[in-house]
């Protein structure tokens, strides 16, 4: 009896071994230091940690030393080793930190390079200096563009070809280093802002043999806009011609030849030039090209003058009020200007006279007259000349019983001063015995 006990003992030790197993078989959970396991495995611990195998690999391209342990192959993916070394050459090298293999490479969980960028801002990162690139940085290793988004729309990019563009993907000219693009709710590409002593917006060329300025400006639309456009808006008045207020100012002082502070090119069709001045109705322009097909150095117009033929009062005025402008105003030091032609020096014309010098004139030549003739030519006659000042004026008259009184024009002889300094010829044509002068006095002469 106590011999077939002992054997049904036995037999329930056997079961209830065989029937753990099977249970532990069916979960598959394991538990350390915790008797319910809420995973495959758990661990719990207040002290302890734990220690991830620590290897040193050699490049994140490359599974060794890690193998796996079915066969010595690659290591399966999810492979998780803690790094120890720092190895490789960029954008292979790895640091110390946790890596996991992915199927083809290691990749660090904290993220490439070892160090992820916090989005509240990062310490400790080595960002270089004015000569040497910075260790951490924000970018690619590889020949790929880096864009940046906001509402998952590019607002702007730096291209693999170290190019950065707002508003654009691509640059819009071939050479832009960097540029802006505008759309239809930002129409302003770039603006520059300063309320210090500085520029808004500054360039220079430090070297080279460019052609281009510091600061160029190049206008291709359908419309009538400008390349660079500069507006004075302050109320500030200047203090001189050498200190004054300006919507584009020019300046050229260092040494040598041939340069300018401002420099306008143009001129190749009707009504244009290189540069244009403007001020209520009176204009003036430098290289004009005029609608006659005529080039002119400086040519000033008004109003009146638009298409190039004046009627001497403002054209769209409703009143008769005459046109005032001046075309031409200069002052000089020891010579108020000085102008020669290749063929004619100067030409002037006007409705009540066309030159008016106030003070002595002078002339190494002979002045001539272009007189018109009944074919259409011309003829020229000459001045007479005198060594001293001399006004003269001539007539025609007939005797009337053998004498005849001449009298002066009021002008002629309102400019008498010494009625011994005028000087009469009388020459008869035809037949005669002789004529001679008497009575002369300021108001005329008489002829016997």
């Amino acid at each position: 009896m106590k011999k077939n006990k002992l054997c049904l003992m036995k037999l329930e030790c056997v079961f209830s071994v065989i029937f753990y197993f099977w249970i532990t078989t069916i979960y598959a959970q394991v538990g350390i230091g915790t008797a319910t396991p809420n995973g495959v495995l758990d661990i719990s611990s207040s002290t302890n940690g734990i220690v991830i195998p620590n290897v040193a690999l050699t490049s994140r391209s490359t599974s060794t030393p890690i193998v796996n342990p079915n066969g010595g192959g690659v290591p399966i993916a999810g492979t998780l080793v803690w790094n120890t070394a720092t190895t490789g050459v960029s954008p292979n090298n790895v640091v110390p930190g946790f890596y996991y293999w992915n199927g083809s490479a290691w990749n660090s969980i904290a993220g490439d390079g070892g160090k992820n960028w916090s989005t509240t801002g990062n310490s400790g990162s080595i960002g270089g200096n004015i000569t040497t690139a910075g260790t951490n940085f924000i970018g690619t290793t590889d020949a790929q563009n880096l864009d940046i988004r906001t509402n998952n729309n590019v607002v702007g990019r730096f291209s693999a070809l170290g190019e950065f563009f707002i508003g654009t993907l691509n640059t819009t000219l071939t050479g832009d280093l960097s540029n802006a693009v505008s759309n239809t709710t930002f129409p302003w590409a770039l603006n520059g802002y300063s309320s210090n002593n500085g520029s808004g917006v500054y360039g220079q060329i430090t070297s080279g043999n460019s052609i281009f300025g510091g600061v160029q400006g190049e206008y291709n639309g359908t419309g009538v806009g400008t390349g660079t456009r500069g507006v004075f808006l302050s109320t500030t008045a200047g203090t001189g011609f050498s200190n004054c207020a300006s919507g584009v100012q020019g300046t050229a002082t260092a040494s040598g030849t041939y340069k300018f502070g401002v420099y306008g090119s143009g001129g190749t069709t009707a009504r244009s030039g290189g540069v244009f001045g403007y001020d209520s109705g009176v204009m003036g322009a430098l290289g004009y090209y005029s609608n006659s097909g005529i080039d002119y150095s400086v040519y000033g117009f008004s109003q009146s003058h638009t298409t190039g033929s004046g009627t001497g009062k403002i054209s769209n005025s409703s009143s008769l009020e005459k046109n005032t402008n001046i075309g031409l105003g200069i002052y000089g030091g020891v010579m108020g200007g000085w102008v020669r032609g290749m063929k004619y020096g100067f030409h002037t014309k006007g409705e009540t006279y066309s030159l008016y010098i106030d003070g002595n004139g002078y002339t190494n030549k002979p002045l001539a007259f272009l007189i018109n003739t009944n074919d259409q030519k011309k003829v020229v006659s000459f001045m007479n000349t005198s060594l001293h000042p001399e006004v003269s004026l001539n007539g025609k008259t007939n005797l009337n019983n053998g004498k005849i009184f001449i009298a002066f024009e009021k002008s002629f002889s309102q400019i008498i001063s010494n009625i011994d300094d005028v000087i009469i010829t009388a020459t008869p044509q035809g037949k005669s015995n002789g004529v001679y002068i008497d009575n002369i006095t300021k108001e005329g002469f008489w002829i016997y």
